[in-house]
């Protein structure tokens, strides 16, 4: 009968509600439920010596908690993942969530599939404003349907992610060594009727190692709990001092964000530039939709719709309109792992009807969080674009086959003030009947991420 009612205080610390600093957390119990447990409760599994832990260390009696997991099945095989996950729970519970979290990805690096844990860690960053992190925690415990055995407690954190700061800043600097900074070509020649003509130096592929430099401003102001207006200013600098070249590029964006439950819709006004050596070859204006949603379990599905007038600086008969629909469709295999499905399609009608086209895009990403603390993504696109008038000199529409590759690894045991080692690696090769465009690209960028 003892061991019945324990198991019942237990159950309900389990799944009762509780309130940390006013945000709900999935666990918890009150003193006065907890306060007929001891450290020598009974218990028959590793699970319930768990749970009677978490319900000791509300009440503050940290050193009772610690000799339940000390003591239980010492030489069980994750006798150690016990000790360490309920060393994290007192550091939270002290207060002390840098510890906490440090506990929690040392124990994710070398098993990420320990939901458990995971849901630790997002609570200890949230405590810690550590927002960004939290922030893709959280969806991917949503994503995965691991927040729905909890009560929406992620789901909940997420609407109070985007409330809580209305302004952030975020800056970020990588190497960026890259084979192909002027997006050139590795032809030599280029027919023209009979004749082959040579192509000039300038226009051929040229390597070099450069830095990248950005920054971002996003506004974020709830005016119902549904509704919220959103803005955001961007810009991105790739300088290679080796070849004399720098790219810029810079945008804006202003919207409203409605939710629909597990839906949120973004409509956007959105406007930008580039420059090319410090001088100024691109303008853009137009609108874009951004919707987020959750449709069936274990799914995520992200589009972004886009309509803008570009106008060419360096070459007006490129200026026009252009649109374009990308769909990333995540089937989640759990919060460490999942499969993406990736189509797109782009049209543009320009001033001159041979810098018009039409694209489809087709690809497959894997995201997977291995032992050793080393997370994985490898992506792989095909698209095709046709152009609709005659290419000058060529005779025929410019028609364009690319196809990329991309490798990106993290070393999440290794962060430094909460920002983990990141190694990008892409290879592009576009295949084009038009000489100036068949090109082929290796870029590595190495830089730190939060989203990890």
């Amino acid at each position: 009968m003892r061991r019945l009612s324990c198991l019942c205080l237990i159950a309900a610390y389990w799944f009762g509600p509780a309130a940390l600093d006013g945000y709900p957390l999935p666990f918890g119990t009150s003193p006065a439920r907890a306060s007929s447990l001891s450290s020598t409760s009974p218990v028959s599994t590793g699970r319930e010596a768990l749970l009677l832990a978490r319900a000791l260390i509300t009440t503050g009696r940290m050193q009772e908690a610690r000799a339940v997991v000390d003591g239980w099945q010492p030489d069980h095989p994750e006798h150690g993942q016990r000790v360490q996950f309920v060393d994290g729970l007192i550091a939270a519970a002290r207060g002390d969530h840098r510890t906490a979290v440090a506990i929690y990805r040392k124990m994710l690096a070398a098993r990420p599939d320990l939901d458990a844990v995971r849901i630790e860690l997002t609570k200890s960053l949230f405590m810690l404003s550590d927002d960004a992190a939290a922030k893709a925690q959280a969806e991917r415990l949503v994503a995965a349907g691991v927040d729905d055995r909890i009560g929406g407690t992620m789901s909940t954190m997420l609407k109070v992610l985007d409330s809580r700061r209305p302004v952030r800043f975020s800056g970020y600097a990588s190497v960026l060594p890259s084979s192909n900074v002027n997006n050139g070509t590795d032809r030599t020649t280029v027919p023209l009727g009979d004749i082959d003509l040579t192509i000039d130096e300038s226009a051929r592929r040229k390597s070099g190692i450069g830095l990248m430099l950005g920054g971002e401003v996003l506004y974020r102001q709830s005016f119902t709990p549904s509704a919220a207006f959103v803005g955001s200013v961007s810009a991105i600098g790739r300088f290679y001092p080796q070849i004399d070249r720098s790219l810029i590029t810079a945008d804006a964006s202003a919207g409203i964000e409605n939710s629909f439950g597990q839906t949120r819709v973004l409509t956007s006004i959105i406007a930008g530039g580039g420059m090319t050596d410090l001088k100024e070859d691109l303008r853009h204006i137009g609108g874009r939709v951004e919707v987020n949603m959750n449709p069936w379990p274990q799914w995520r599905v992200f589009s972004s719709t886009s309509l803008r007038y570009e106008q060419d600086k360096a070459t007006e008969a490129n200026s026009g309109w252009a649109g374009n629909t990308t769909v990333y469709a995540d089937r989640m295999i759990g919060p460490n792992r999942f499969v993406r499905l990736i189509a797109g399609a782009s049209a543009a009608r320009k001033a001159e009807e041979r810098f018009s086209y039409g694209e489809v895009l087709a690809g497959v990403g894997f995201y997977n969080e291995f032992s050793h603390g080393v997370t994985a993504y490898v992506q792989g696109t095909l698209a095709g674009r046709h152009y609709r008038d005659d290419y000058p000199g060529l005779g025929a529409a410019r028609h364009d086959t690319r196809a990329t590759a991309q490798l990106v690894l993290t070393k999440r045991d290794l962060n430094f003030a909460g920002f983990a080692p990141q190694l990008a690696y892409t290879f592009e090769r576009t295949v084009s009947n038009a000489a100036f465009y068949d090109t082929r690209r290796h870029e590595v960028e190495l830089r730190w991420t939060k989203d990890f």
